[in-house]
């Protein structure tokens, strides 16, 4: 067999740079497969290192010796990325020590047998055996793995890497026996006819399988994504229906679109939402798919509908479009919240309740935070104090027109009793109470109730109470006085009348 082996190593170079432009490719297309890079840099150092063989019949001895230990070096590194790329395809991890450690060897070993002691028998052999132990290892692990066997072109890539290794191990087989000279690679010899033949073609399958790897694997993936949306549909709490989006013609439905439509998939499924008379008002609708063109989504769209039975549904609705048959449809999902609505106008009647009943206190109201500044307060204070806006101040800036704490603060002795606390306030010819009361939660101060109660009225009663008290007092006093002196009077006179010999009067 006569064949010019310059010829195919150009060859080779053409078809694996034609493999590198692929595999970026592919990894441009699909940036979260990690593998790709190393098989782009596999196909990418085979061509620098087939490239410099072809440099090899330099006349400079140190280039020269520079080219082959670079080939050498490139092509281990080729034959390691190719190793790396396959078994972090299926999931492995790898120990990128152990291969750094071992291209380094080579790279040792090549300059000490180039440029100290020059033996081409000892390089190629070390060479080959590497590339052959990588390729098997690659076949090995595959050939092992029984769950890999799941994709189809498994059987053909462990062909191809055992086949390229059996081969290199022959060329370790024949350089040690003598039989093949490492000097020269182009050397018409039957088993260099055969490793760069199969080099070519393995490289092709490789490539090949590799890509039928990829789309496989993405497919995998597809199927997955398909059975679990279809999962998530079937079972997701929500109602989600698949409509057409120019006309609402429903497509698809889940069961909780049954369950709270009433309408079953055979009912509903081929006929429009409008025809099933789901939209209360139909401006609703137009104004929902107004918003899915526009922006291609729609979240929380808060609408009633009507199911089957007449009930009215309030629904919290989001959609994106999404594109079937290249046909435009809307993907919704509508969260049942009736009972939250019953609920929340529950709550704001409550609230409404509370707010009513606090705005008609009549004393001052404030509802302190923890440093004693005002959250809310009634409608009260602005007619015992005046109006303003007082949220976001402190109790003392309003009340007593400071701006900082002052001696016998009721919120003050409230935060470090956590008791009720109050003082007695006048102002002008008014008198006041303020009381706080605090605010628990566990044990822990988290606000405070500070009321502000107008006593003028009673405190003048009180004032009049104790006038009249005092009057009484002052009356009885002299009452009791004269009693008093005129028991005196009497004694005084019996005393005189017993003194002249007579019987007492008294």
């Amino acid at each position: 067999m006569n064949i010019d082996l310059r010829t195919v190593t150009l060859i080779y170079i053409f078809v694996s740079s034609i493999q590198t432009v692929i595999f970026a490719q592919q990894y441009l297309k699909n940036k979260e497969a990690k593998e790709i890079r190393w098989w782009f840099l596999w196909s990418a150092l085979l061509s620098v290192s087939f490239l410099l063989v072809l440099m090899r019949d330099t006349s400079s001895f140190f280039l020269r010796n520079l080219v082959i230990t670079l080939q050498s070096v490139f092509m281990t590194g080729g034959a390691a990325s190719l190793y790396i790329g396959t078994v972090k395809f299926f999931g492995r991890k790898v120990r990128y020590y152990k291969h750094i450690s071992a291209i380094s060897f080579i790279a040792f070993v090549y300059i000490l047998f180039t440029f100290a002691h020059y033996d081409p028998y000892y390089r190629s052999i070390l060479t080959n055996f590497y590339l052959a132990f990588y390729l098997l290892a690659a076949a090995y692990y595959l050939y092992k793995r029984e769950r890999y066997k799941r994709y189809s072109i498994i059987p053909v890539l462990i062909s191809a890497f055992l086949i390229l290794g059996i081969v290199l191990a022959l060329r370790v087989a024949y350089i040690a026996q003598g039989s093949l000279h490492p000097e020269n690679m182009f050397v018409n010899h039957p088993l260099n006819h055969i490793s760069y033949l199969v080099l070519l073609c393995t490289s092709i399958i490789f490539t090949f399988s590799f890509v039928v790897l990829l789309n496989e694997r993405l497919s995998e993936k597809i199927n997955e994504a398909k059975d679990h949306f279809k999962l998530l549909f079937s079972l997701s709490p929500d109602d989600i229906a698949i409509t057409r989006l120019n006309d609402g013609l429903i497509v698809n439905i889940n069961e909780s679109y049954s369950k709270i439509t009433g309408y079953s998939k055979n009912e509903a499924v081929g006929k429009t939402t409008t025809e099933l008379n789901l939209w209360i008002d139909p401006e609703y609708r137009t104004r929902f798919v107004k918003e899915i063109e526009e922006k291609s989504y729609c979240d929380n769209f808060e609408v009633d509908f009507k199911t089957k039975d007449g009930r009215i549904v309030s629904g919290l609705l989001s959609a994106r479009v999404i594109d079937i048959n290249g046909e435009k449809h809307i993907i919704s999902s509508n969260r049942d919240i009736t009972e939250l609505k019953i609920l929340e106008r529950e709550k704001l009647a409550e609230a409404e309740k509370w707010e009513t009943t606090f705005n008609g206190i009549s004393d001052s109201v404030f509802l302190l935070d923890t440093e004693g500044k005002i959250l809310k307060y009634n409608q009260a204070t602005e007619k015992i104090i005046g109006e303003g806006d007082y949220i976001g101040k402190h109790c003392w800036e309003i009340v007593h027109k400071t701006n900082s704490h002052f001696e016998n603060c009721p919120f003050l002795r409230t935060k470090a009793s956590l008791k009720r606390e109050s003082m007695l306030l006048n102002v002008d010819e008014s008198w006041f109470e303020v009381t706080t009361d605090p605010i628990l939660s566990n044990g822990v101060l988290t606000g405070a109730v500070h009321i502000i109660s107008d006593i003028t009225v009673r405190k003048k009663a009180e004032d009049e109470l104790n006038g009249s008290y005092r009057e009484l007092r002052h009356m009885n006093d002299i009452m009791v006085g004269r009693e008093i002196k005129m028991t005196e009077l009497k004694q005084e006179i019996n005393e005189l009348l017993k003194e002249s010999g007579k019987e007492p009067k008294y």
